[in-house]
């Protein structure tokens, strides 16, 4: 029996739904033409973009956390709980009222009304907004490495619109099924649709059905694609052990669950800075909250 052909079920897919697939993919290229025009020389840090059902935001603090170790990092996440400045982290810090009335006023809010213009459809969105917001602080910061957490999905979530030198993925499960898809493979596809042609494709999704269409995506955007295993995750706890680091009640990894998103973030920092000091990487992960 031949294999399921997911990528040829996501063009079926999208020849069924062709309105909200073109409305979709003409947000995303709105979006990399903003970022185009605002920095038409490319934006200088280099973005590692997250997905998944649950677990983003934690993984996104754990690579802000040990990217910290060699510059300085950021992260954006969404949703915010009490302060729109909560989506916005440097250094695992969140930016300042200031910095948020600056990116907006001087660099983003301007760029809006220009893009508004030429049409009612050509107006950012608040999700679009946000992307632009944490690019715009990023670059005035001087953040060499940040973590974009996805809304929703990752093939249609404007976040796709980076450019990145991963793609993180943490698990898939139920979420969103009005959007994504009410069968597990529909959004195990979507989720997986956030890869990208040679980028490298991290996940630390473990069932069977999810990995053979993780793995089919990938294949068929030549991503390289690393599985964090359980051997990965007791590597981790030893290495925490080995060095006699302590882990605080109020720590992420005091969790055990959080001890896979850690390992995820672990392999991808260390694909991209191979160069890393295991004591170091692990210390900078139990100092995130």
């Amino acid at each position: 029996m031949n294999q399921p052909n997911f990528p040829y079920y996501n063009t079926v897919d999208q020849i069924y739904h062709v309105e909200w697939t073109t409305d979709k993919l003409f947000r995303l290229e709105l979006l990399r033409e903003s970022i185009a025009t605002l920095w038409p020389d490319g934006h200088p840090t280099r973005l590692i973009h997250v997905v998944g059902t649950g677990g983003k935001g934690s993984t996104c603090r754990f690579l802000e956390m040990g990217l910290s170790c060699v510059g300085k990092t950021g992260a954006f996440m969404s949703p915010h709980l009490f302060d729109y400045r909560e989506r916005f982290s440097i250094n695992g810090e969140f930016v300042s009222q200031e910095d948020v009335i600056w990116a907006w006023e001087e660099r983003i809010r301007p760029h809006c009304v220009r893009l508004a213009m030429r049409g009612h459809d050509f107006g950012h969105t608040f999700h679009e907004v946000g992307i632009l917001m944490a690019l715009t602080l990023f670059d005035k910061h001087g953040v060499a490495w940040a973590a974009m957490e996805a809304g929703v999905g990752g093939r249609y979530d404007q976040t796709r619109a980076l450019d990145v030198v991963a793609t993180v993925l943490t698990n898939v499960g139920a979420d969103h099924a009005h959007v994504l898809g009410a069968e597990q493979w529909q959004r195990v596809l979507d989720k997986a649709g956030a890869a990208r042609r040679g980028v490298p494709f991290f996940t630390s999704d473990r069932t069977p059905g999810n990995l053979q269409i993780i793995q089919s995506v990938c294949a068929a955007e030549d991503a390289p694609l690393r599985v964090i295993t359980e051997a990965d995750v007791a590597e981790l706890v030893s290495g925490l052990q080995r060095h006699h680091l302590a882990v605080e009640a109020e720590a992420l990894l005091n969790a055990s669950y959080q001890k896979w998103n850690a390992t995820l973030a672990r392999k991808v920092i260390e694909h991209l800075c191979p160069a890393i000091d295991e004591k170091t990487l692990l210390t900078a992960f139990t100092n995130a909250r």
